[in-house]
């Protein structure tokens, strides 16, 4: 199992639903180390995304379990 995840200067990993910043050469690594795997997140992270991230097994940590868009899988 790998994780990966950014944090800012103040430990802070999204601020109102969104990245705190945009590092485009990130985002490209995070595409190459995750295509063809699967990516656990959040409810809110499912939710603003505007669809589920391709080549990936998405699973959502969330207690909504009837809550789920079709492309994303409840984790557990």
């Amino acid at each position: 199992m790998k994780m990966i995840a950014a944090v800012g200067r103040n430990y802070e990993i999204g601020i109102g639903n969104e990245l705190p910043w945009r590092c485009p050469t990130d985002l490209k690594l995070f595409k190459q180390l995750t295509k063809n795997a699967t990516v656990v997140m959040g409810r809110k992270t499912m939710e603003s995304l505007k669809r589920p991230l391709p080549e990936r097994h998405n699973l959502v940590l969330t207690r909504s379990r009837g809550y789920i868009p079709n492309g994303f899988y409840p984790a557990g």
